[in-house]
């Protein structure tokens, strides 16, 4: 189960799958269940990203837009990371 930033109740469930204990191969898989609402309400798209909090025995869920800049918690910077072998800077824009 996971709260959103607006307060609201998601009933997910986590599912773990382990086939080597059906006999039909060794592959293990996770799963979380449930959320369509959640993606249609936020109208999440590919490459956007989900992100679950553990805050005791609830799950904070909250989600970042693809285009969306990273935001440094503890400076308030935004991060850019170029592509290759550059390293990310802060920006204050």
């Amino acid at each position: 189960d996971a709260i959103d930033d607006a307060g609201e109740y998601w009933p997910f469930q986590y599912i773990y799958y382990n086939k080597k204990l059906f006999g039909t191969g060794t592959r293990n898989e996770s799963r979380i269940t449930g959320m369509a609402a959640y993606i249609r309400k936020y109208l999440l798209k590919a490459g956007d990203t989900i992100i679950l909090q553990r805050e005791g025995r609830i799950y904070r869920i909250t989600f970042r837009r693809k285009d969306a800049p990273v935001i440094n918690p503890s400076t308030g910077r935004r991060r850019i990371t170029p592509s290759g072998s550059w390293f990310f800077v802060e920006s204050d824009d």
